[in-house]
């Protein structure tokens, strides 16, 4: 089994990584580990987002890390419906009359009649 992501050193010499999704080959996020901070990852969907940063005591802790908040986001991004619980079906009662009404909403046979 193949790692879905993975981190590929930036620079020689240089505690950086870019975070690449290997499924996509897109680059997701970036992750250092500077002395006195600690490894730190930030991931994001699109160029430009804000962003998740996320810290561990290890870089595999921190790239696991990264790789759950970026499934978030995408999950989030995904199913962006918010979650409504309908406890006595009002809701569902309210769609059903809708469809109900679409159905003769678009009907000729409810109109005047053209008299010559």
């Amino acid at each position: 089994m193949t790692n879905a992501y993975t981190a590929i050193r930036s620079a020689e010499g240089v505690p950086t990584w870019d975070l690449k999704d290997n499924r996509s080959d897109y680059v997701i996020g970036f992750m250092t580990n500077f002395p006195g901070e600690g490894p730190m990852a930030t991931v994001r969907l699109h160029h430009g987002d804000e962003g998740v940063t996320v810290s561990g005591k290890t870089l595999h802790s921190c790239l696991y890390q990264a790789r759950e908040a970026y499934e978030a986001l995408y999950d989030e991004y995904e199913c962006g419906e918010e979650h409504i619980e309908d406890e006595d079906g009002e809701i569902a009662y309210i769609k059903m009359l809708e469809r109900r009404g679409e159905e003769f909403s678009g009907r000729d046979d409810m109109q005047e009649p053209l008299w010559n």
